[in-house]
């Protein structure tokens, strides 16, 4: 099969759909977004291949290195956050005004709460 009919094929129907695209784009641009989104969703090195049907081991990481980097990045960030928010999850009743009605305890008295700086004296003569 010839690209070059193969790719004028493509751009005939892009002008048919009345989308409005630059004219680079092409067949090896859906290619490069479909490889592209299944890096986004966390897919691994080897399943990306096998879709793009490369034959070579090397030219999938090799073509798509930084998106497999910044994918990376991005899970350890979000990893990050999940843990952070994990933790203050249990704080965020307390941190958090829930409306009355929706809050199972009744509400908390509102306005600063007095901490004594100092302790009764238990009348035991030690303070």
């Amino acid at each position: 099969m010839d690209y070059s009919a193969v790719q004028a094929a493509f751009r005939r129907a892009l002008d048919r759909s009345g989308l409005q695209v630059d004219r680079r784009f092409s067949l090896l641009s859906c290619r490069h977004g479909y490889a592209s989104l299944l890096i986004s969703e966390g897919l691994d090195v080897v399943f990306v291949a096998r879709q793009l049907d490369h034959t070579k081991p090397t030219t999938t990481p090799s073509t798509y290195a930084h998106l497999f980097e910044k994918a990376d990045h991005a899970r350890a960030v979000d990893g990050a956050d999940q843990a952070m928010l994990g933790g203050l999850s249990e704080a965020l009743p307390t941190l958090v005004p829930v409306p009355a009605a929706l809050h199972p305890t009744p509400p908390r008295r509102s306005g600063s709460m007095r901490v004594p700086t100092r302790l009764p004296d238990d009348g035991n003569g030690d303070g």
